[in-house]
């Protein structure tokens, strides 16, 4: 999209994708229209909704020109539902809010305001997740620290985090990107149901060249505990970026990563059984058995034949009942706790539906 010489340039173009969130959307977007910058563009992607979800977008359209709202017709997920504003964003800079999320009011002013006085590509806010409307329940991000980081430390340091290494947060949400970085990556849809958003900051990282950490302001990410519903695809979309993430490591020659990736696939290969034992499906020593006959599990078990990890053991001697056992004993632990988590959240979203 391009502006006439007469026109006030947009500095941030606010990208929200929407799928039937009609309970929390309204607090999203008054989130965005309130904020102390008002030089926005907010383009609310509808992804084929089928509660009344466009209906408040329309709404909120009619009253505040800065919005503008693509009814998508087809449901093809929040990553294309992203790419989608993507293309039709003029702001200066990109940033992304989930449509069950929001932000303080100060938030994007700040986060522009330290962009365009570091001369960043990147600028990064603590992400905290919350349990309800209210802020009632939370688990708060890292500290309150801000913190410049150029190139080569930017690369040489923190690409890792993309690699299994918790440095940089991997959300999209919570960032604000220039424009012209994003375009210069030329970046596609993943496709990806699950990890999106780390295959879209690993695959744009090598082109940043300034990263500003702004752990003071915080984004609000709505979050229900371990999980609501089983997540089928969870572990085959891992191994997907296992494969994509080793690409990478080649390509821009970061052998130090390849470690971690390789723990990060053990350990997704934990979370998979301990979901499958969590709503107690069938047959899981019989996946155990037949995951481990991946060559990379091979590889796996030459680069850890050292290793004192119970786990890791384990799956060099392929011992399936030692890696179930292990598995019940944190399920075992984190099992209440899930349960807890899931009822304050279901509770709150009742309390706020009165």
């Amino acid at each position: 999209m391009k502006k006439t010489e007469n026109e006030n340039p947009i500095k941030i173009s606010v990208v929200v994708p929407v799928y039937n969130v009609e309970k929390y959307l309204t607090q999203c977007i008054n989130s965005i229209i309130y904020q102390t910058i008002e030089d926005l563009e907010i383009i609310l992607v509808n992804d084929a909704s089928t509660d009344s979800s466009l209906s408040i977008c329309r709404n909120f359209e009619t009253k505040d020109k800065r919005i503008k709202v693509i009814d998508k017709p087809h449901n093809e997920g929040v990553d294309k539902a992203r790419f989608t504003g993507i293309d039709v964003a003029s702001g200066e800079y990109i940033t992304f809010v989930d449509s069950d999320d929001w932000i303080d009011k100060n938030t994007l002013s700040e986060m522009y305001n330290t962009a365009i006085e570091n001369n960043c590509d990147v600028v990064e806010i603590s992400l905290e997740k919350v349990m309800d409307k209210f802020g009632l329940i939370k688990i708060k991000g890292p500290s309150d620290k801000k913190q410049l980081i150029t190139s080569p430390d930017l690369f040489d340091n923190y690409f890792i985090s993309y690699f299994g290494m918790n440095i940089l947060f991997v959300n999209m949400c919570g960032h604000l990107y220039k424009r012209e970085v994003i375009e210069k990556a030329n970046l596609k849809p993943s496709n990806l149901p699950f990890g999106e958003d780390l295959y879209f900051n690993m695959c744009l990282f090598p082109h940043v060249k300034s990263w500003y950490l702004r752990y003071d302001l915080k984004y609000s990410y709505r979050y229900g505990g371990m999980s609501n519903h089983y997540k089928p695809t969870m572990y085959g979309n891992a191994k997907y970026l296992f494969h994509r993430k080793n690409d990478i490591i080649k390509q821009y020659n970061y052998s130090k990563a390849t470690p971690y990736v390789y723990i990060e696939m053990r350990n997704y290969m934990l979370t998979e059984v301990k979901q499958s034992l969590f709503y107690n499906k069938k047959g899981v020593s019989e996946w155990i058995k037949s995951e481990l006959n991946d060559p990379l599990w091979s590889t796996f078990k030459d680069m850890f034949k050292d290793s004192d990890h119970e786990i890791d053991k384990a799956i060099i001697n392929n011992d399936i009942s030692v890696i179930i056992n292990y598995v019940e004993r944190q399920l075992k632990k984190d099992k209440y706790k899930y349960k807890m988590r899931l009822f304050a959240s279901n509770l709150f979203d009742t309390l706020y539906l009165r």
